[in-house]
């Protein structure tokens, strides 16, 4: 059968942490038979060989190839190419791993798409993962069109035809970077490009690999080697215009100024700001098309201009002033929709550092960055012109997983506003109107367990800044918890205790549900269910919860009932006749949270002489307790502990008052039937997830 997907991992002393790389290979949904997974050892001089075979040794689609110490990976990358034997080919790290669906979703994508290279979303906990390339899928985009230019690593699925046509390969001469202009190249040879950003394929756990060979990742004169070498590929290779403008002007961004702009506080002879200065100098000179400065944003583009006159102080200076500028935004509204999604609100503008907006002046039908800069650096004033970039000038919303690094688009519209102050000036802000979709959207999965923070972004005029949004906001926005999805689970949206900035805790991560609902309104629905204030959407699922019942006796009982969305509230619905409760005036607890959590107080609640539960009469909205009950006041923290009989013998009960009685199933006389018993042990725990 004909390989489809080829997996090539070049290894080197990685040691025991390929275990979760081989795990990850193994766990893919495509077919053994469908795939190969090429490990090129490097030369390791550790166990990684050894533990490489050992796994391979009961999988046909792990492959093991030795080779001697290149030098770099190049050499290794090269080696599996040539050995590979599928339609298409991934390059993989060795301390890196792909998602279960990742290589059936890709290998499909392409084939559909008809592309010779497929970018997909790379999921990582450092910047370069959360640039915008990664976040929305394309069938067929260009360096033109996109920002393809700003995803140079080698990890993206390419077709082996395309490869060996245009004979591509790793040049193995670089000691760092290789991938660099690995995927330049590739990019400039063809125009069927595509990104998959609908699924978390690639898992980008370390940013550098140890150097091999001479040099450094950070060494100046082999940094600006790789910068020329990249500039060549682009320059030479595609024709002057704007994708080539464009494709040189990240190197430009990011690989020059982005890394001056890191070390103008370094003092070091060797590898300060000042030789970082005088290499990127030359190497402007020597290699970068004299058009692409002047193509940038304002900021980029009077930062290439300081450079290439070799004014050292105001560059500096214009890189802390540049790098200073920050997004200021302030959350108006948060509320939950009909539909489950947490609606935003809010307005943002790009500040200065000290928190004064960016201004911009008018002249003769032009629009410029505040002209008093040009006198600052001595400038020309046209080259603060921004009339052009002011339609590029726009937001993002997101949310970022904050252990993951995987980061998901929101729908949003940036409706941008003008005002002029009193100086005549222009300030620009945006008013923000978007939502978070905590469940499937569109092609994207519902958001996994955990801490979701809240980011807004702006990007214009050569910058682009993120801010977690809520810090600054109106007071009294309430935050109400929801119930969401099938199955469904508690989505708890809050603000940080520190910083006060929007997070979204689903699936209970570190909060509980119960917790969030404490103190909130419950409303009556008629004598036989109570509605909490708990967000819900058509489409949240029924669940099962537990309530604690204290009857006329002061006897606990825990009774199964059923909770589901009604009107984008939570019903919660009294089961019917409980066997063994003793009549009268009692109160009522619901247990929604696992663990050690204390029961939710529901409030008083009236037994039938058979059993039945009711609420007693009283006006329709009621109001819980204000705070949780004393510990003593229910049945999960009591101050003692009582004897109780689970079948199995006397035990240690925490959580009864002492001459309580809980009786379980097994105390009872009557087995379970459809009326609903009131059972501990026998009752089946079914909780939010």
């Amino acid at each position: 059968m004909a390989i489809k997907v080829s997996v090539v991992v070049a290894v080197r002393n990685i040691g025991g942490d390929i275990g979760r790389n081989v795990k990850s290979m193994l766990a893919q949904t495509m077919p053994g038979s469908d795939v190969e997974v090429l490990y090129v050892d490097d030369g390791s001089t550790d166990d990684s060989p050894e533990r490489l075979e050992k796994a391979a040794a009961g999988h046909a689609q792990l492959q093991v190839i030795r080779s001697e110490h290149a030098g770099s990976y190049a050499g290794p990358r090269n080696l599996g190419l040539e050995r590979a034997r599928g339609e298409f080919v991934l390059f993989v790290d060795d301390d890196d791993f792909l998602e279960p669906d990742a290589l059936r979703r890709l290998y499909e994508f392409a084939v559909e798409h008809e592309a010779d290279i497929v970018q997909p979303k790379l999921v990582a906990g450092f910047p370069e993962a959360a640039h915008p390339v990664y976040r929305r899928t394309a069938g067929r985009c260009g360096l033109g069109d996109s920002d393809l230019a700003w995803a140079l690593t080698d990890h993206k699925l390419f077709r082996r035809s395309f490869l060996a046509e245009r004979g591509l390969r790793f040049d193995e001469s670089k000691r760092v970077l290789e991938d660099a202009v690995f995927a330049a190249e590739a990019y400039c040879a063809t125009a069927r490009i595509a990104v998959y950003a609908d699924y978390p394929v690639y898992q980008w756990r370390s940013r550098h690999h140890a150097v091999r060979g001479a040099g450094g990742l950070h060494e100046v004169e082999s940094w600006f080697a790789h910068v020329a070498a990249l500039t060549d590929v682009f320059a030479s290779k595609l024709e002057a215009g704007p994708a080539r403008d464009r494709a040189l002007g990240r190197v430009y961004e990011s690989e020059v100024h982005g890394q001056l702009s890191r070390r103008i506080d370094w003092v070091d002879a060797g590898q300060g700001f000042d030789a970082w200065f005088e290499a990127a100098r030359k190497t402007v000179a020597a290699h970068m098309p004299s058009t692409v400065g002047g193509s940038l944003g304002v900021f980029g583009r009077v930062a290439s201009v300081l450079l290439e006159r070799g004014d050292r102080d105001r560059l500096a200076e214009w890189y802390r002033l540049a790098r200073a500028v920050r997004v200021d935004a302030h959350l108006e509204r948060a509320e939950w929709s009909a539909d489950g999604g947490l609606e935003l609100g809010a307005t943002a503008r790009l500040v200065w550092a000290d928190g004064s907006p960016i201004r911009f002046e008018r002249v003769e039908g032009r629009v410029c960055l505040d002209r008093s800069l040009a006198d600052r650096f001595a400038l020309e004033a046209d080259l603060l012109d921004v009339t052009d970039e002011f339609e590029a000038y726009t937001g993002a919303l997101s949310v970022s997983h904050r252990e993951e690094g995987l980061r998901w688009p929101c729908p949003a519209v940036f409706e941008r506003t003008l005002a002029a102050d009193a100086e005549g000036l222009v300030t620009v802000a945006f008013k923000v109107s978007g939502g978070i979709r905590t469940e499937a959207d569109g092609a994207r999965e519902r958001l996994s367990r955990g801490l979701w923070d809240a980011h807004l972004e702006l990007s214009g005029f050569g910058l682009a800044r993120d801010l977690r949004l809520g810090a600054d906001r109106e007071a009294g926005i309430d935050l109400r918890p929801a119930v969401l999805g099938a199955p469904a689970r508690g989505v708890l949206p809050f603000f940080t205790a520190v910083k006060g900035e929007l997070t979204i805790d689903v699936g209970k991560k570190a909060r509980a549900l119960g917790d969030h609902l404490s103190g909130r309104a419950v409303a009556r629905d008629g004598d036989r269910a109570l509605l909490l204030d708990a967000a819900t959407s058509p489409s949240t699922a029924p669940v099962g919860a537990k309530l604690l019942v204290e009857d006329g006796a002061g006897d606990w009982y825990e009774v199964p009932a059923s909770v589901r969305p009604f009107e984008g509230r939570w019903r919660l619905e009294l089961p019917g006749p409980v066997a063994g409760l003793a009549p009268g005036d009692g109160r009522l607890f619901a247990r929604l949270d696992p663990g050690g959590v204390p029961p939710l107080p529901l409030g008083a609640v009236r037994i039938g002489s058979d059993g039945a539960l009711a609420l007693p009469a009283g006006p329709d909205n009621l109001l819980a307790l204000g705070a949780r009950a004393r510990r003593r006041s229910h049945p999960c923290h009591a101050n003692g502990r009582t004897r109780t009989d689970d079948g199995e013998g006397q035990r240690d009960h925490p959580g009864l008052q002492p001459g309580q009685v809980h009786r379980t199933g097994h105390r009872l006389a009557a087995a379970p039937d459809a009326a609903g018993v009131g059972v501990r042990g026998a009752v089946r725990e079914r909780r939010l997830q």
